[in-house]
């Protein structure tokens, strides 16, 4: 997520720019409140908002919020499509797994410097650390549960050798149409 942060009392810029989250600061200053409470916060708004039938329903933004902290982790597991999609809800659904089995290939695509999708090893399946996703770093694809419990086929398509793996250095969606044709013809076209 972006956070605005508006004040002239604050000039601690470096310790507000670590980690994963982008910050975007009004004239850099912010109000001496440290950063985990807002980040905080801004989660706890997010999930309440987001673990709805009706926003699960009409936001499609919605469907995509992952909170797995245990303070949220029922509300995900019972109001996300996200959750029922990775077989991280309540109810286990074999199809979904059956079905991503018969894919022949993946290639998952890291945006190295995305400010969209956080954290932007989520595009290649990284997790945040469920107890502490704001301070502690994020799990790579093999220690997540969705890959050690091969909640829906993730392992096993990895065993499988069917993942495969690129980045590069650019925002959401802005590689070059150099680099997508190369993508296209090393994994996709004969």
């Amino acid at each position: 997520p972006k956070y605005i942060y508006h004040n002239n009392n604050y000039n601690d810029n470096n310790d507000m720019m670590n980690n994963r989250t982008q910050h975007i600061l009004n004239d850099n200053t912010m109000v001496g409140i440290k950063k985990t409470s807002i980040c905080d916060a801004l989660m706890e708004s997010a999930s309440h908002k987001a673990y709805t039938t009706f926003a699960q329903t009409h936001s499609f933004q919605a469907n995509y919020w992952r909170d797995t902290r245990p303070t949220q982790i029922d509300k995900y597991k019972q109001f996300s499509q996200l959750a029922q999609w990775n077989n991280e809800g309540y109810l286990f659904n074999q199809t979904l797994k059956d079905n991503f089995a018969k894919t022949l290939k993946f290639v998952w695509i890291m945006a190295l410097q995305d400010s969209v999708v956080w954290p932007k090893e989520g595009e290649v399946w990284g997790s945040p650390d469920p107890m502490d996703p704001l301070h502690k770093p994020i799990l790579p694809m093999e220690q997540s549960d969705w890959y050690i419990q091969d909640l829906f086929g993730l392992k096993t398509a990895s065993y499988d050798g069917k993942n495969y793996f690129e980045s590069f250095d650019g925002d959401h969606l802005e590689f070059d149409i150099g680099t997508y044709d190369n993508w296209l013809h090393s994994y996709l076209l004969p």
